[in-house]
């Protein structure tokens, strides 16, 4: 199958989508492809007014969704027409723009709030499975699996992606590393419990979202192996890994 953008082979979208069912795979492909152009927003972003505008902007043409001829708002559609796929939408777009502001977490629960709202895409993936918007477990988990990978950029980027009640990462090479690996632990284990029982769960409308969160898992369990280097390195599992990973969640 090849993939829009969005859908590059090898990526964890990729196979979410290639083993989903033909008639949902273009409103699985279009979710992603919301969630990529919201990754872009925030990496991309040199001017903190200019993406709160855009994302504005995200905001009314998704609530005008029948009106707008931009390619992705059409694609969209579907998924916008419903009020809980706009909800969802809304929701992914404020925890975009709290990452643009650079806005810290005062605490481990703002964080899990955070990941709730970035996470509402696993919501997004059941609606297009024909589903109901239901799989706040997964969609939590993964955004902060995600989050904690690419804790490195952040950093680059000048954002503190740690809550203030945690350690900030440190500057001296011999501690950074566990200081950093004590933190990562604190912000995933609260979340795995409830995801691992959702992973677990044969509903076929949670089947993309429970692909993706086995996808997060594996990833949770490389980062754990390595011990959390995520503010030098950015680890990731390899194709086959997320290939497998998806298959086997039946």
């Amino acid at each position: 199958m090849a993939g829009p953008a969005e859908l590059p082979p090898g990526s964890a979208p990729y196979y979410v989508v290639r083993f989903a069912r033909p008639e949902h795979r273009p409103q699985l492909s279009a979710a992603f492809a919301f969630a990529a152009e919201l990754e872009r927003a925030v990496a991309r972003c040199s001017d903190q007014g200019a993406t709160r505008l855009k994302l504005d902007w995200w905001r009314k043409a998704l609530a005008e969704a029948g009106q707008s001829a931009h390619p992705l708002i059409q694609r969209l559609r579907p998924l916008a027409a419903e009020p809980d796929g706009l909800a969802a939408m809304w929701a992914m777009l404020d925890a975009t723009e709290t990452d643009v502001i650079k806005q810290q977490a005062p605490d481990v629960d703002a964080f899990i709030a955070h990941c709730q709202q970035a996470g509402r895409l696993a919501d997004l993936l059941c609606l297009a499975s024909g589903g109901r918007c239901d799989a706040g477990p997964l969609g939590s988990y993964a955004a902060a699996v995600y989050r904690v990978q690419g804790m490195g950029r952040q950093l680059q980027r000048g954002h503190n992606p740690l809550p203030r009640d945690l350690p900030p990462p440190s500057n001296h090479p011999a501690e950074a590393d566990h200081v950093l690996a004590d933190s990562c632990r604190a912000l995933l284990e609260p979340l795995r419990t409830s995801a691992e029982l959702a992973l677990q769960d044969r509903a076929r409308d949670t089947l993309p979202a429970r692909r993706w969160a086995s996808q997060a898992r594996a990833l949770h369990r490389l980062l754990e192996r390595e011990n959390y280097p995520v503010q030098q390195q950015h680890l990731d599992i390899t194709p086959l890994a997320k290939l497998w990973a998806a298959w086997r969640v039946r």
